[in-house]
C-alpha cells in the first residue's frame, strides 16, 4: 500500500489533473444514460447539457477535490500538492454511482438538497441504508463513504495516528455535503424555495448558470486555501499582484453594469427580486478580478527582463514565483475567469474571452502591442471598453454592443488610451534598453513627462465634453489641472494619479446616470436551439400540432425567448388579439428582448392601436431590434407622418440592406 501512495505522491500534479475532467465526462455520460433521464448527454436542450458537462459539473467536483486536497494535507501532514496526486488519481470513483444504482434498476430522480430539511435528512440519515434520502441514492451514498474510509487510511499511513484518520473522514463528509448543500444555504438564507426556478426570473437566466456560480465561489476559495497550504508567500504575492490597478477594471465593470441597468431594465419583469441578481454581480467582479490577475502575471512573464533592468519587484523577479509556476497560475486564473463569465450567460462568456484575449496581445509576443506607441495603451481601453461590455451583457445579453451608449465607448478609449501614457514612466530605463515605444523613450525625459502631462489633464477635461455634461467641467477643470502637474513630475505617484481618477468618476457617473440613457441604436434575440426548430419544423408541417408542441417545450422552459417569439408570431397571424393577451401575460413572469416587442408591436399594429403599436416599436428598436424600424415607418406613413416614415425607412436600409 506504501509502494502504491509513494508511486502516485511522487507523479507531476499537472497530470493528475488531467484525471478529473475525464472521470466528471464518463459520471455525467453514465449518470445521464441510466439514471430517470435515460439521456446521454442529460439535458433537454444541447446548449444546457454543454452548460452542464463544461460548468456545472466540473465546477462541483474540482471544488470538491480542491478542498478535499486542502483537508487530506491539513490532517495527513503531507504536502498539498502529493494530496492532491492522491485525490486526483482516485478520482474515478465517481463513476461509481450511476452503475450502482443500475444493478439496483437505476432511474432514480436526481436532484439537489434545495431546503434545511433536506439537509438534516442528510446528516441523520446518511448511514442508514433503510432511510430514502433526498437527492442522494444509493450509489452516491457508497461512493462518499468509500472516499471517506479511501483518504482517512491514507491519513493514518502518513502519520500512523487515528484520530488523523477520523478527522480526515468526518471532514470528507462534510465538506462534500457543504458544496453540494449550497442551494439549501441560499434557500434556507433567503426564504425563497423557487429561487432556482427557471420561472423565477433572475439576471442569469437558467438554473444551470445558479448551480454552477455558486460552485464557482466554492472552487475560488478552495482554490486560494490551495494556494496557501501550497506556499503562504506565493500566495501572497499572486493575490495582490497590481492590486493598485484592480479597482479600475471593477469600477469599469461596474459602469457598464449600471448604464445595461439603465437601457435594459424595462426587459426584464422584476429586476433583483432574485437574491441572484446580487450574486450576478459578485460573480462578475470575481470573473474581472481572475481576469485581472491572468492580465499581470503574463505581463510579469514576458517582461521579466525589462523588469529586471528596472529593478522592479515583481514575484518573477523576487523569485517568489517559478517560470513554470507563473504559467501554471496564469491557466488556473484564465479558466476561472472564463469559467465563472459562463456561470453568468454565454454572452458574458464570448465577451470575456475577447477581453482575456486582448490581454493576452497586450503582453504576449508576436503581437505585443505595448511595444507601440499609444497603440498599447489603446488595447488597454479595449479591456476597459470590455469589462464595460461585461457587465452591460447582464441585462442587455447578446445586443450588448448595439446598443452600447457610443459616447460611453469613446470617453473610454479616448480615456485611457492617452491618459495611460503616464504609466511608463517608471518603466522608461527597461523599455529603452528593449524597444518599447512610449512617450518617455521616443522623446526622452523631458518633454516625454510635459506630453504626459498633457495628455492626462487634458483627458481629465475632455471626459465631460464627450460624455455630454459640460457643467461638470466645474470639478473637472481642477482636478484635470491637479492630475496633469502629477502626471508631469519625475516620480510616478501613481496612488495619487487612480485617487484623482475617482474622484473624477464617481460624480461623473453619477451625473450620466440621473438623465435618461440613450441606447447606441434607440434604435432580437437569434439563439439556435435544437427545440425551436424542432418546433418551427412542426409548425410548418401541421399548424394544430406545432401549436401542442409549442406549448408542450413552454410547459419545460417557459421563459425561452425564442419559443414566447414563435407562439406570438403564430398568434399575431391568427388572432392578433390574443396575441396581446398573452403578452400581458409573459411581460411580468420573463425576461423579454427585441424580438418579442417587435412581434407584438405588429399585432398591434394590425387591431389598429396604432399608440401601442409606436411604443412597444420604440422598445424593440432601443433593445437592438433592427425590423422594428421598418415596422415604424409603416406605422408612421399609416399614420399621415411622411417625414418620420421616410426618416426610419432611411435608418432601416442602412442597418439591414438585405432584409
Amino acid at each position: 500500500m506504501r509502494r502504491i501512495i509513494s508511486y502516485v505522491e511522487s507523479q507531476d500534479p499537472l497530470l493528475a489533473l488531467a484525471v478529473i475532467p475525464v472521470s466528471i465526462t464518463f459520471r455525467g455520460i453514465l449518470e445521464g444514460s441510466f439514471e430517470i433521464h435515460r439521456n446521454l448527454h442529460f439535458q433537454i436542450t444541447l446548449f444546457k447539457s454543454f452548460l452542464f458537462f463544461v460548468l456545472h459539473q466540473s465546477a462541483f467536483y474540482f471544488a470538491a477535490f480542491v478542498w478535499l486536497s486542502v483537508l487530506v494535507a491539513l490532517f495527513s501532514g503531507r504536502s498539498v500538492l502529493k494530496a492532491f496526486n492522491f485525490v486526483a488519481t482516485f478520482s474515478p470513483i465517481i463513476v461509481l454511482p450511476p452503475l450502482i444504482d443500475l444493478l439496483f434498476g437505476g432511474g432514480y430522480m436526481l436532484r439537489y438538497i434545495i431546503s434545511w430539511r433536506d439537509v438534516a435528512g442528510v446528516l441523520t440519515g446518511f448511514f442508514n441504508p433503510f432511510v430514502r434520502l433526498p437527492g442522494i441514492t444509493y450509489g452516491m451514498r457508497l461512493e462518499i463513504t468509500l472516499a471517506m474510509v479511501g483518504l482517512g487510511l491514507y491519513a493514518y499511513l502518513s502519520r500512523r495516528r487515528l484520530v488523523d484518520a477520523i478527522l480526515t473522514a468526518v471532514s470528507t463528509f462534510f465538506v462534500l455535503m457543504l458544496i453540494g448543500s449550497l442551494p439549501a444555504v441560499i434557500v434556507g438564507i433567503t426564504g425563497m424555495p423557487d429561487v432556482f426556478r427557471s420561472q423565477f426570473v433572475s439576471l442569469l437566466p437558467d438554473d444551470t448558470l445558479r448551480y454552477a456560480l455558486l460552485e464557482m465561489f466554492a472552487l475560488t476559495l478552495g482554490l486560494v486555501a490551495f494556494l496557501f497550504m501550497y506556499r503562504k508567500e506565493a500566495a501572497v504575492s499572486i493575490l495582490t499582484l497590481r492590486l493598485q490597478k484592480l479597482p479600475f477594471y471593477l469600477a469599469m465593470g461596474l459602469v457598464g453594469f449600471f448604464i445595461g441597468w439603465k437601457i435594459g431594465a424595462y426587459l426584464w419583469p422584476h429586476p433583483f427580486k432574485n437574491p441572484f441578481d446580487y450574486l450576478a454581480v459578485l460573480g462578475l467582479l470575481l470573473g474581472l478580478t481572475a481576469a485581472h490577475h491572468f492580465g499581470v502575471l503574463i505581463n510579469d512573464y514576458f517582461d521579466v527582463k525589462i523588469d529586471e533592468a528596472n529593478r522592479k519587484t515583481t514575484p518573477l523577479v523576487r523569485g517568489v514565483l517559478s517560470p513554470r509556476e507563473v504559467k501554471v497560475a496564469a491557466s488556473v486564473l484564465f479558466a476561472l475567469s472564463l469559467a465563472t463569465f459562463l456561470s453568468l450567460n454565454w454572452d458574458a462568456f464570448l465577451l470575456g474571452l475577447a477581453l482575456l484575449g486582448l490581454a493576452w496581445i497586450y503582453s504576449a509576443p508576436p503581437l505585443r502591442t505595448k511595444r507601440f506607441y499609444l497603440l498599447g495603451t489603446f488595447t488597454l481601453s479595449l479591456i476597459a471598453l470590455f469589462c464595460q461590455y461585461l457587465g452591460a451583457s447582464l441585462w442587455v445579453m447578446e445586443k450588448t454592443l448595439l446598443v452600447y451608449p457610443t459616447d460611453v465607448a469613446l470617453a473610454t478609449v479616448v480615456g485611457v488610451t492617452f491618459g495611460f501614457t503616464v504609466k511608463d514612466v517608471e518603466d522608461e530605463k527597461g523599455d529603452r534598453l528593449f524597444g518599447v515605444w512610449t512617450n518617455y523613450t521616443l522623446f526622452g525625459m523631458k518633454v516625454g513627462r510635459f506630453l504626459s502631462g498633457l495628455f492626462t489633464g487634458g483627458v481629465f477635461v475632455l471626459l465631460p465634453l464627450l460624455l455630454g455634461l459640460p457643467k461638470a467641467l466645474l470639478f473637472a477643470v481642477p482636478i484635470g489641472l491637479v492630475a496633469g502637474f502629477v502626471a508631469s513630475r519625475e516620480r510616478f505617484h501613481e496612488k495619487v494619479i487612480w485617487l484623482l481618477f475617482f474622484l473624477l468618476l464617481v460624480p461623473l457617473a453619477y451625473l450620466y446616470l440621473q438623465r435618461p440613457v440613450r441606447s447606441a441604436m434607440e434604435v432580437g434575440s437569434i439563439r439556435t436551439y435544437n427545440h425551436y426548430n424542432y418546433a418551427v419544423l412542426s409548425l410548418k408541417r401541421d399548424t394544430a400540432q406545432g401549436r401542442r408542441t409549442i406549448d408542450s417545450l413552454l410547459s419545460l422552459l417557459p421563459c425561452d425567448p425564442r419559443l414566447l417569439a414563435l407562439k406570438l408570431r403564430y398568434l399575431r397571424n391568427t388572432d392578433p388579439k390574443a396575441a396581446l393577451k398573452y403578452y400581458d401575460e409573459i411581460k411580468g413572469k420573463c425576461r423579454l428582448n427585441g424580438d418579442i416587442l417587435y412581434v407584438v408591436a405588429g399585432a398591434a399594429y394590425r387591431l389598429g392601436r396604432m399608440d401601442k403599436a409606436e411604443e412597444l416599436g420604440k422598445l424593440s428598436l432601443k433593445a437592438g431590434e433592427v425590423r422594428a424600424m421598418r415596422l415604424l415607418s409603416v406605422l408612421y406613413r399609416k399614420m399621415g407622418m411622411p417625414y418620420e416614415a421616410a426618416r426610419y425607412e432611411e435608418r432601416f436600409r442602412k442597418m439591414a440592406p438585405k432584409m
